[in-house]
């Protein structure tokens, strides 16, 4: 995630009862402090799937920061972190995923949004990427987006029924107004 000038890599859990948030530590491997980063179910009913983003190892936002290609695989049974792959953009690609993934039907590869977030006015692809390697493709057309500000919002959906793809774009143009495009 991202706050007060700094990417984390820690997992918190809410307490509704105390009505309090809770640190929930993890072993295994370490994910970099990053935000941009998208999570979505996994083959593995008790782990989820955590790609990509962008952050750097201090956590500290005036040092700078990076772009992350990779996969982990967070186990929330058993509380770890195992690092799957790690890949080179092809062509010198520049990107971040938007906020989740989907899982595809086989559960060989998962699907998500993807877009250069350092340029206001830009466009998202939908990009495929295999479980086993990180091998990707492009799958769709290009959707343009306005990410104007951090609290813009994207959103990838599948509906199982008709077998289609939604995106859902919140963009802010300051921090009271926005409009919603799907």
């Amino acid at each position: 995630g991202y706050g007060t000038y700094r990417y984390y890599n820690k997992f918190l859990k809410y307490d509704a009862g105390k009505g309090s948030w809770a640190e929930v530590p993890f072993k295994g491997d370490d994910i970099t402090p990053r935000f941009f980063a998208a999570t979505g179910n996994s083959d593995n009913p008790d782990e989820i799937l955590l790609f990509g983003g962008y952050g750097n190892e201090s956590g500290n936002q005036i040092v700078g920061g990076k772009q992350f290609y990779d996969l982990y695989r967070i186990n929330l049974r058993t509380h770890t972190i195992k690092k799957a792959w790690s890949i080179h953009p092809q062509n010198k690609e520049v990107f971040v995923p938007a906020n989740n993934l989907i899982l595809s039907p086989d559960k060989k590869y998962f699907y998500a949004l993807c877009y250069p977030h350092e340029i206001a006015k830009t466009e998202i692809r939908l990009y495929k990427f295999s479980i086993q390697d990180g091998s990707y493709e492009v799958v769709s057309a290009p959707i343009p987006v306005t990410s104007e500000r951090i609290e813009s919002d994207i959103n990838l959906f599948f509906n199982h029924k008709t077998n289609e793809f939604f995106c859902t774009i919140q963009e802010f143009t300051d921090r009271i107004n926005s409009s919603i495009k799907i």
